[in-house]
């Protein structure tokens, strides 16, 4: 949409399509007097890119999508099978992710377990000390 140019701004970076953690390179396309405003922020917070890692990054970004392809699967088969392994612990509902990242450690969030005790020893003088 053309015309919203002026008015869009759009952040991104290396580090999730490309495996690329911890190279801590990104851009910002937008309107030149954010761009500046942001820049000026930024210098303030942060040193700038390393050769190194802006050559990677380069690479990545204006090569083939075949390697983020193939992460892709590798990253969906880990998964479902660690989805797939959760399942099998005795009183633990997993929910599926939507994505393969969300379950590389699963967060207290993503599983819930059951207490296996019955509800009667929770009350009154059965209750654990």
């Amino acid at each position: 949409m053309p015309e919203l140019a002026d008015q869009a701004v759009i952040l991104n970076g290396v580090a999730k399509t490309y495996a690329m953690t911890g190279w801590r390179v990104g851009w910002m396309i937008g309107p030149s007097d954010v761009i500046k405003a942001a820049l000026s922020f930024q210098s303030h917070l942060t040193s700038n890119v390393n050769n190194i890692a802006q050559e990677a990054a380069r690479a990545a970004v204006s090569g083939s999508l075949d390697a983020v392809n193939e992460m892709r699967v590798a990253f969906d088969r880990r998964r479902r099978t660690i989805v797939d392994m959760l399942r099998q612990i005795d009183g633990f509902d997993v929910p599926t992710p939507k994505r393969a990242r969300s379950t590389s450690t699963p967060p207290s969030s993503a599983c819930w377990a059951r207490d296996p005790r019955p509800r009667r020893q929770h009350v009154g003088r059965d209750s654990p000390t």
